[in-house]
């Protein structure tokens, strides 16, 4: 377990920033939450906003965000909130993109795009 006073990898420690820093954030990912309109986009939003939320809560809380997972030893440490930010990004990046049939998405799915998933809305 390490106690993490900055942001990720430990940036900005000790800075008075990391709370209002923090909130602001937060409450700029529940704007885009509530102005998303593909449910792709939502999702990653709202891994977001819980990611966000979690970590606020126990900076307030404990004054410091516990990171208690190490995988690799020279890996820096990070917890579940930062999973679901990380994922929750790369989920909004991903709906950004234009959902057809010669889409990103068609290479990646080899030939299954998200429209015909009939997730695109």
């Amino acid at each position: 377990e390490n106690c993490n006073y900055g942001v990720f990898f430990g940036f900005l420690e000790g800075s008075v920033w990391i709370i209002p820093l923090n909130g602001g954030l937060f409450c700029l990912i529940l704007f885009f939450l509530s102005r998303a309109k593909k449910r792709l986009e939502k999702a990653g939003w709202s891994l977001l906003s819980i990611g966000g939320g979690l970590n606020l809560a126990e900076r307030l809380y404990f004054g410091c965000v516990t990171d208690y997972w190490q995988p690799i030893g020279f890996w820096p440490s990070f917890n579940l909130a930062d999973i679901l930010i990380f994922f929750g990004a790369l989920i909004v990046i991903l709906s950004r993109f234009q959902y057809s049939e010669d889409s990103f998405f068609t290479g990646l799915f080899c030939g299954v795009t998200i429209k015909k998933l009939g997730i695109n809305n």
